[in-house]
């Protein structure tokens, strides 16, 4: 492109400021597209790790005061206002949304603004069989509107297509392309980093670490790991159970570790950035959530090289082909997922051949270069469309 031509200016609308599955998307997208052709920038609730994570990395940051997570009728309103304000202000020519509740205000807002083009990404539906119902039938009506306004769809996974599918939400093109891993310059963390960690945590070298990255909220089934740990009891008497990240259960996620005398076998590291850090201390990572539109820390504990259990919903089966590239099992299941943790401490080769075989498949299929560049072609080919 020449160096003379006109940017082609893209927004990206993320609710909450958090690094998340999807908010480390919108950030990769940014990051790794083309720097001489898109200017890319940020809309989102001030605040955050994700808002820090943008403007250190140079990008606009346009602050939406009003975005909340929970449906709130006036904030809702008063966003959709800002955003559309801001889409007049600047006359982006892409508005590239992200979230259930981002995505309907941002193809709202674009819509009533006119002359912009709009991509919408579904990192997951807020309809789900464990939402609430009310919110299950709200949030569909929300999805069955906002599709008619999108120039163009993105799904993270087969599973979040075929939801799409069924409920009649296609009424523009679409792709799947899966949200990737950053593998340029990526190095495991040194020895001295995971040796100082284990001393934090008072991890052994001799201890079976299992952990997982999330956020400490509802369906994330930090429950179901507790119970695994309590039925696994001294079938792995060195077990130590790592939950890395933040989030409202905390207190009755350790009441419930307090109650099962579990006190010193499950550890609470907070929020991380260098999640890659936590992850390298496992030697096995879970992810048993009820519903994941993906998954991507999955993908994270694969390039460091750790086996997988994931549950067998959403997206993960995209991840992991269950005894290939990792285990599947089903959620809330903590019988079966206390015998899988068992089965993988007694099987060290079965470990190294799972994280093998999926570290060859991350690198063919599930790069962040992949996937921007995918999204890159989207951008081009509508806007070559409108001129």
């Amino acid at each position: 492109m020449d160096n003379s031509a006109k940017k082609i200016r893209v927004l990206h609308i993320h609710t909450l400021p958090v690094v998340s599955g999807s908010g480390i998307n919108t950030f990769l997208t940014m990051k790794l597209s083309d720097s001489a052709v898109f200017e890319s920038s940020l809309a989102c609730l001030p605040g955050g790790k994700l808002e820090e994570l943008v403007q250190n990395s140079g990008f606009k940051f346009y602050e939406i005061q009003h975005f909340r997570g929970p449906i709130s009728l006036i904030h809702d309103l008063l966003a959709l206002f800002e955003v559309y304000k801001l889409s007049k202000r600047e006359k982006f020519d892409i508005i590239h949304t992200h979230n259930s509740k981002a995505g309907f205000i941002g193809r709202l807002a674009g819509r009533l603004a006119g002359n912009v083009k709009i991509v919408h990404t579904v990192h997951g539906y807020a309809f789900h069989s464990f939402e609430k119902f009310w919110r299950r039938v709200i949030f569909l009506i929300m999805e069955k509107i906002a599709a008619y306004w999108c120039d163009y769809m993105i799904f993270i996974s087969q599973p979040l297509i075929e939801m799409a599918k069924k409920h009649k939400l296609l009424k523009c093109p679409y792709s799947k392309i899966y949200s990737g891993i950053e593998l340029r310059n990526f190095q495991m963390p040194s020895a001295e980093v995971l040796t100082n960690l284990r001393k934090k945590y008072d991890l052994k070298t001799d201890d079976f670490v299992i952990g997982e990255v999330a956020k400490l909220w509802e369906g994330k089934g930090h429950r179901t790991i507790i119970e695994a740990a309590r039925l696994i009891g001294g079938k792995i008497p060195n077990l130590k159970v790592l939950f890395v990240g933040e989030g409202y259960l905390e207190k009755e996620l350790r009441e419930m570790v307090r109650d099962y005398g579990l006190t010193d076998k499950i550890i609470f590291t907070g929020f991380q950035e260098n999640v890659f850090d936590y992850t390298a201390l496992f030697d096995v990572a879970l992810l048993i959530s009820d519903f994941e539109g993906m998954g991507r820390v999955i993908l994270e504990a694969m390039l460091c090289g750790k086996p997988v259990i994931g549950t067998n919903v959403g997206g993960i089966p995209d991840l992991i082909i269950d005894n290939e590239t990792g285990c599947l099992v089903e959620p809330s299941n903590a019988e079966k997922l206390a015998e899988k943790i068992i089965y993988l401490y007694n099987h060290q080769s079965e470990r190294k051949r799972l994280a093998e075989n999926a570290s060859k498949r991350l690198t063919s299929e599930f790069t962040a270069e992949k996937m921007a560049s995918e999204i890159n072609k989207i951008y081009l080919a509508l806007i070559k469309a409108q001129s």
